[in-house]
């Protein structure tokens, strides 16, 4: 089968698979009891999905982009965007992630994947912790002096193969944990990917489906997983990777279960092959806007490399989330 068969054939799949899961998943705005004052926020599905964490970008290199990152995905970054696009791994990869984020909490999160004779394989982690916070009731407003067991973790297992010169495919297995004081609530998910070259200049064009998995009930009322569909595109503005300079630009149509339809675009400049500058800028968003960011990265003839990201993101209601990101390879 040629790659221009798997053009067509790819996006096809991924639309009639796609299509009848997040139609059933939305559901419609009977199916909920719905004031005039929320209306306008339901017609956007605000607040339907859990498991929010797992909606936090990760890694200050594709935040840096505006999270742009689903079409790139050409370093250990793509295990959290599109597993599709470590088959661009050749040795023992390695990244890990610190980001402050609202509300004075923490995310931390690292992958790691490196080449065997069948693929890609890897492993990545997500740790969510809000600060401590004291137990109150209504008969104790001021706290009963018990402090709360807050927190989200989840584990993954990756894969990633490249089934012709064109086209690459990976996937994303979970295990995750979500810890309500008194409550664990625990499940699996997939996340799922494709990323294609066009063979036109250097345009590529990727897919991926994150976060889908069963619905849960932790009390009376059932959500599902915070599942989003990307579409994207990225190509070489000026230059070829690889060169004393280049510019790369991006975008993404993200369908998340949870809000309207977003688009995201973001670029990054490389100097020398060491100095990296992005850029980036959330559409249709509550509280984001632009992003911003810096990379440095060193490497070595035998092609073991270390690099170190930092990503700032505009928020309007909260203080600006900080990330900063160390990755590399063996």
């Amino acid at each position: 089968m040629t790659y221009r068969i798997w053009l067509i054939v790819v996006p096809t799949v991924w639309f009639f698979v796609l299509s009848p899961v997040l139609g059933a998943e939305i559901g419609t705005e009977s199916d909920f009891d719905i004031d005039e004052n929320t209306r306008s926020l339901a017609g956007q599905r605000v607040g339907r999905a859990g498991f929010g964490f797992l909606k936090i970008g990760q890694g200050a290199r594709p935040v840096g982009m505006g999270e742009a990152f689903v079409a790139v995905s050409d370093d250990i970054n793509a295990a959290f965007w599109n597993p599709a696009g470590l088959t661009e791994v050749e040795r023992l990869d390695y990244l890990f992630t610190y980001s402050e984020w609202i509300a004075s909490s923490v995310v931390m999160s690292g992958a790691t994947a490196m080449r065997t004779r069948y693929g890609v394989v890897g492993l990545s982690f997500i740790s969510h912790q809000p600060p401590a916070t004291e137990e109150t009731t209504i008969l104790e407003p001021q706290g009963t002096g018990e402090m709360m067991n807050i927190g989200d973790i989840a584990v993954g297992f990756l894969y990633a193969k490249q089934l012709t010169n064109k086209l690459s495919f990976g996937v994303h297995f979970r295990w995750i944990q979500e810890s309500l004081h008194l409550e664990n609530l625990q499940t699996v998910d997939m996340s799922v990917g494709t990323h294609f070259d066009t063979g036109f200049k250097s345009a590529r064009i990727a897919m991926s489906f994150q976060n889908f998995g069963k619905d849960l009930t932790p009390v009376d009322r059932a959500f599902p997983m915070p599942a989003v569909f990307n579409f994207a595109g990225a190509m070489e503005a000026y230059g070829n990777r690889g060169d004393p300079v280049w510019l790369t630009i991006a975008s993404n149509f993200n369908f998340p279960i949870d809000y309207e339809e977003r688009l995201v675009v973001g670029c990054e400049l490389w100097l020398m092959n060491t100095l990296a500058l992005r850029g980036g800028y959330k559409f249709n968003t509550d509280v984001e806007g632009y992003t911003l960011g810096v990379g440095m990265k060193w490497g070595r003839d035998n092609g073991r490399h270390i690099a170190v990201d930092f990503a700032y993101s505009q928020f309007d209601l909260f203080d600006a989330p900080l990330r900063f990101s160390v990755n590399g390879s063996f």
